[in-house]
């Protein structure tokens, strides 16, 4: 039985960038492959985490999970949350020599200032 078709482009309507927002960002691995398990591959993941800068966004959480990364960020001023989310893909699958790809977008939930 084939997989239902994704789609994406319903993923990013309504999505709102403001800046000093707290968002909750959900990324996945293509075909939810563990490689996130690897050490390789996690290290590149935390690296990446760490090359944010605070003008793109303040990580305030994160958890690596095998095949999926939760986080929990502050948005800062200069990129938008699919600027953030594009930027952190690509730091982490620079570093290490193992093949792998994120799925495409992701699931984000922007927090109300009153959630705690």
């Amino acid at each position: 039985m084939p997989l239902p078709e994704r789609e994406t482009a319903r993923l990013r309507w309504g999505r709102i960038s403001l800046p000093g927002a707290r968002y909750f960002l959900t990324l996945c691995t293509r075909d939810r492959q563990p490689v996130l398990a690897s050490p390789l591959v996690s290290d590149s993941v935390r690296a990446a985490l760490h090359s944010l800068q605070p003008d793109d966004a303040t990580v305030l959480a994160a958890t690596i999970m095998p095949d999926h990364v939760h986080l929990l960020f502050t948005l800062g001023s200069r990129l938008t949350l699919g600027q953030v989310m594009g930027k952190f893909k690509t730091l982490s699958r620079l570093h290490g020599h193992v093949a792998w790809q994120w799925q495409e977008d992701g699931f984000d939930h922007r927090l109300r200032p009153e959630d705690s």
